[in-house]
């Protein structure tokens, strides 16, 4: 098909003629409908009139137009006009990497940056099961900002069946289509896999010899494989070793023995996977001082370099000074090492706009770099509103990212392009460059973080106590695929991070008593593919790996950075203090603190964060606040007793794990502990004559059901034998039995809503279960329903159902809910949204009828830490007013601005001294 310069193709407008090949002419073009450049690739004829050639080749052109990889030139789309066929692709400006080798050999450092882009696009499309087949410098195209973009990819292999080439058949490379003369195909037969030359069923390893034959040509500026004929150079691929004495005297060793294992004729003895030559070239480029005439392996660190500390009025000559360095390590992958033309690290500080700070108070320090390294995503708070904002380093400006109004824990797609985080009692994410929201699941309100798996999935932690879960992309609920290993003391899995090989995570392991006890958490790589984990780190709160080999990882408030091998995760080397007196919560460990890739390190300084305490607080229906006496106590679970005089609540000194179920008198202002017991006690629930009061005991093993009098005297008592976890609720009003949310095992994730019979021999039975998690049952006053919390739709909604049933279940919420609670006459159900209290109009008699809900007042108090132990607040006696907790105030020097390190790993020395 010929196109002359201004003629159509369907919606697109053709510019000029770039080339032509054997899968077609290639013409500029002009999108018409969305206003932007793009090639068009004319398919061959002989496509068009092979109906099942052109079946698999359009499955395989969807199967493309599915990667998304910024060293992979994507397709838009497969389409028809005129009777012709084409392919719509992105437009690369730049030149080849053929056109550049035609003026001789790139620098050393220039090759191993432009072919470690090289591998990294190669490695998604296998990892998407798509082999390249024509992997050549003249399918490579280098933008001017030194961005590699990867052409042509798979646009032949659908064209013959696998495994149906034979020896004689050439076709089996895409461009060797017709002919065999000296000329045609030399370009393409250069680099062929020997297994490719003779004809046989390829598979990714092909992609690793054309790779090693692209990097030689790079290094040496000639093809690693060519004589004057195509035949000879095919019997030169089969039978003759590389001219090894043709690389230049500083090519690293590394690579060298890259070159060679890439090179093997046998793909048995080759690299198998193109994902390592990336990580051997990206550690050469942060060891340049391993060639071939030094012959040693490379110190753990760099020498120590000087030191450059820049003022905060200096901050706008800063961002040029930034910039180059920055440009230097993002162009040139150079990750994080000190440039040859840059030894040094670069000290500065970024100062917030004057009416924004740093949120301490709520114990959620979050800060995260864009996989690029340029933005900065940090949670902040202007006024009484906290929200997510993002600084670009090249810039002063400090914008907020729309629609992230309390958001926390902030993570990047892969690509950049989105950002993660959560708030409330949901997971979201939202465009980085604009747009509202979308919600991905409900999750517990105290999520202890998340991270982006290469196959679009979403691997998080769901609460401090607990595994890890994994939300497949597209689905609406997690599910758990890794448990803490209660027999070795663990309980929580927190902070993942996907590690660069996408079959690994760093994790921090929670052990000791609580998740809080920091001296016993310790930083693990998880497998994904065997279930497993290995200590990386005893003894460390927080942790974060960087490329190409770095662990950075944080013991109290003090960063430190050690070498790591991210092929056997294995430490290498001593671990060396890089940070002092990092801004860091007392209540789980987080710094506020983010390293990129590119060696730049942010974080905030002011030491370890105390605990705040809270303060109850009467609201009436109109909002407002009455503040009661209770304070200095970290606050949960308030409840009323029946008899409205008292309040059972849970209570926790500020510097410590310890829970006590205490009283309250409400008159008085006189607060008591009612379980002095050793242990920590939560999730209190009143019996129907406010005698007893049952709670949840935790000493060893799983939490499990326990009461005691009301008025302290006797001893706790166990209800149950405590093999699996449980968290009373409800008490029925007849008093013969108590709700409870319960696991049907050790360790359970999906909890259920149980009956504990207080008659006769306190049988246990499963009232509601089945897949979903149901949880923080009530009964209605009349002891005719149960209201309750299930994510069965995909999200946490409020149900109610009669009781003991049968009878219909009847959804109260319609956009999320949590933490359901009666009006004392039973005339009306609250429950909690992500900002409000709503209320909705219930009738138990003569039948279950439940009315509209609606928005009662705002609610930006305290959530409730567990979600499975039902609610944090209550109701008085005559439904006017609600008794909720308020987050207390920490006592603090505004934090104003942030610390920014350009290249740090410059100012590591050897050997460093270990961790204490």
């Amino acid at each position: 098909m010929t196109v002359s310069r201004g003629g159509r193709l369907g919606s697109y407008e053709i510019a000029s003629r770039l080339g032509a090949g054997g899968m077609g002419e290639v013409y500029r073009a002009r999108d018409t409908r969305l206003q932007r450049d793009v090639a068009i690739k004319a398919l061959p004829p002989e496509f068009a009139s092979d109906a099942e050639r052109l079946a698999r080749f359009q499955r395989e052109a969807r199967l493309l137009a599915s990667l998304n990889h910024p060293n992979i030139a994507s397709i838009y789309g497969l389409e028809e006009a005129e009777g012709a066929r084409y392919l719509v692709l992105e437009i690369v400006e730049g030149e080849s990497l053929a056109e550049k080798l035609a003026a001789g050999p790139l620098p050393v450092e220039e090759s191993l940056a432009v072919c470690a882009q090289i591998a990294a696009g190669v490695s998604a499309a296998h990892e998407a099961g798509i082999i390249h087949r024509d992997l050549k410098p003249g399918n490579v195209m280098v933008r001017p900002d030194g961005t590699v973009k990867v052409l042509d990819f798979g646009l032949a292999k659908g064209t013959e069946a696998p495994g149906s080439a034979s020896a004689s058949d050439l076709s089996a490379s895409p461009t060797i289509s017709v002919g065999t003369q000296a000329g045609v195909i030399l370009g393409t037969a250069a680099y062929m896999s020997p297994e490719q030359a003779r004809g046989r069923t390829l598979d990714r390893r092909t992609d690793v010899w054309s790779f090693g034959c692209i990097l030689s040509e790079c290094l040496t500026g000639r093809q690693t494989f060519r004589e004057e004929t195509v035949s000879d150079t095919l019997a030169s691929i089969l039978k003759n070793d590389p001219d090894w004495s043709a690389l230049p005297a500083e090519t690293p060793v590394r690579i060298r023995d890259l070159l060679r294992r890439c090179l093997q004729k046998d793909p048995r003895r080759r690299l198998h996977d193109i994902a390592d030559a990336r990580l051997e070239i990206e550690e050469a480029l942060a060891a340049p001082q391993e060639t071939a005439s030094a012959g040693v392996s490379p110190a753990p660190f760099a020498p120590q370099a000087k030191r450059r500390r820049v003022p905060a009025a200096g901050w706008i000559g800063l961002g040029i000074l930034v910039g180059v360095a920055a440009g230097v390590l993002f162009s040139r992958l150079r990750t994080p090492e000190a440039p040859r033309d840059n030894p040094i690290s670069i000290h500065s500080v970024i100062p917030l706009p004057a009416d924004i700070r740093l949120r301490i108070a709520l114990l959620r320090p979050s800060m995260t770099f864009s996989p690029d390294g340029r933005k900065l995503v940090f949670r902040a708070v202007r006024a009484r509103g906290n929200q997510l904002y993002v600084r670009d380093l090249g810039s002063p400006d400090v914008t907020p990212v729309s629609g992230t109004e309390g958001a926390f824990n902030p993570f990047f797609s892969p690509d950049g392009e989105w950002l993660g985080f959560f708030v409330g009692n949901t997971l979201k994410k939202v465009a980085l460059s604009g747009g509202s929201p979308t919600v991905l699941a409900d999750t517990p309100p105290v999520s202890q973080g998340g991270t982006w798996a290469p196959d679009g999935s979403i691997i998080l932690s769901p609460k401090p106590n607990g595994g890890l879960a994994r939300l497949a992309a597209g689905a609406k609920t997690y599910e758990f695929f890794a448990q803490p290993d209660v027999a070795r003391g663990e309980h929580g899995l927190v902070f993942p991070q996907m590690l660069p090989d996408g079959e690994n995570v760093l994790v921090i392991v929670r052990a000791g008593r609580d998740f809080d006890d920091l001296a016993a958490s310790n930083v693990a790589v998880h497998s994904l593919r065997t279930g497993k984990r290995r200590v990386l780190v005893e003894g460390a709160g927080f942790a974060r790996y960087v490329r190409p080999g770095f662990l950075l990882f944080t013991k109290g408030t003090t960063l430190f950075a050690a070498p790591c091998d991210p092929r056997k995760w294995t430490l290498t080397g001593h671990a060396a203090p890089l940070a002092r007196d990092l801004l860091t919560s007392s209540f789980d460990g987080q710094p506020y603190l983010a390293a990129s890739d590119g060696g730049s390190l942010a974080y905030a300084s002011g030491g370890m964060v105390p605990s705040a305490t809270d303060r109850l607080v009467w609201v009436d229906r109109a909002g407002k606040e009455e503040v009661l006496s209770l304070s200095g106590y970290r606050l949960n679970a308030p409840r009323i007793s029946p008899d409205g005089r008292r309040l059972a609540i849970v209570t926790g000194e500020p510097d410590n794990d310890r829970d006590v179920v205490s009283i309250y008198d409400l008159a008085r202002g006189v607060v008591s502990p009612l379980t002095p017991e050793p242990g920590r006690h939560f999730s209190p629930a009143w019996s129907s004559d406010g005698r007893r009061l049952a709670f949840t005991a935790f000493e060893e093993g799983e939490p499990r059901l326990s009461w005691k009098s009301a008025d302290g005297s006797g001893q706790m008592e166990f209800l149950s034998p405590g093999s699996v976890p449980e968290f009373p609720s409800s008490f029925s009003p007849d008093g013969r039995a108590l709700l409870f949310t319960g696991g049907a095992q050790a360790a359970s994730e999906n909890m259920d809503l149980w009956l504990l019979s207080l008659e006769g021999k306190r049988e246990r039975r499963s009232w509601i279960a089945g897949s979903a998690r149901e949880l923080a049952g009530f009964f209605s006053p009349d002891g005719r329903a149960v209201a309750y919390v299930s994510n069965e739709s995909g999200r946490s909604e409020v149900y109610v159902q009669p009781f003991p049933g049968p009878g219909p279940k009847i959804k109260v919420s319609s956009d999320g809910g949590l933490e359901p609670a009666w009006a004392p006459g039973g005339r009306e159900i609250f429950y909690r949204t992500a900002d409000s209290l709503m209320a909705a109009p219930i009738e138990t008699r003569p039948e279950l009828k439940v009315g509209t809900a609606r928005a009662l007042m705002p609610d930006h108090y305290v959530r409730s830490g567990r979600e499975d132990t039902s609610r944090n607040y209550d109701v008085s006696a005559d439904g006017s007013r609600f008794l909720f907790i308020k987050g207390g105030e920490v006592p603090e020097t505004p934090v104003t601005q942030l610390n920014l390190v350009v290249n740090w790993p410059a100012e590591l020395h050897g050997p460093p001294a270990a961790a204490k």
